[in-house]
């Protein structure tokens, strides 16, 4: 159904992450998920901004080699790879990744430190019938292999500070 794997990025390779959010904060590089990225029912209801910074260059050699060294993905290549800064009242809600006949691999690793569960920001995921949640927990990877229904809970106004996490998609090599 849904694969978590814990402590999943190296440190330096969070700390590029977050430098790199930290730098970028109050400059023009940010997508919000309503400017096109996202399809509209994807955020449809939901009364918050999930701000997005694409990481591809960045991160390509740190994530590459980390891919690499687990046999599920060794015939894979990321296709897309983002820092995902989901604000009080935004989520996603349900869909699968696939594209067309394209089952790729949707991979979420949380980076944040600490994240209360009371505040929202859920992975929620539906097959055959059955239900079940991961609440964000500090680099934990979740990965998925679509089709397979997922949302992620709204962010609610209690939340102290933004949930970041990194959003990564796998595609089999051609």
């Amino acid at each position: 159904m849904i694969n978590i794997v814990p402590n999943f990025l190296q440190q330096e390779t969070i700390d590029l992450i977050t430098e790199k959010y930290k730098s970028s904060v109050g400059k023009p590089v940010f997508e919000v998920n309503d400017m096109g990225r996202w399809q509209s029912n994807l955020h449809h209801g939901n009364f918050g901004p999930v701000y997005i910074l694409p990481l591809d260059q960045e991160l390509a050699p740190h994530i590459h080699s980390k891919l690499q060294s687990n046999n599920e993905f060794k015939d894979h290549v990321v296709s897309a790879c983002f820092l995902h800064i989901w604000q009080q009242g935004s989520g996603i809600n349900w869909h699968h990744d696939s594209i067309g006949e394209n089952h790729r691999i949707g991979m979420t690793v949380y980076l944040n430190p600490s994240w209360n569960v009371n505040w929202g920001g859920l992975f929620l995921w539906e097959k055959d019938g059955q239900t079940g949640w991961f609440s964000p927990q500090y680099n934990y990877a979740v990965w998925i292999q679509s089709p397979l229904w997922h949302s992620v809970s709204i962010i609610n106004r209690a939340a102290e500070y933004p949930r970041l996490s990194l959003q990564l998609f796998l595609e089999k090599r051609k």
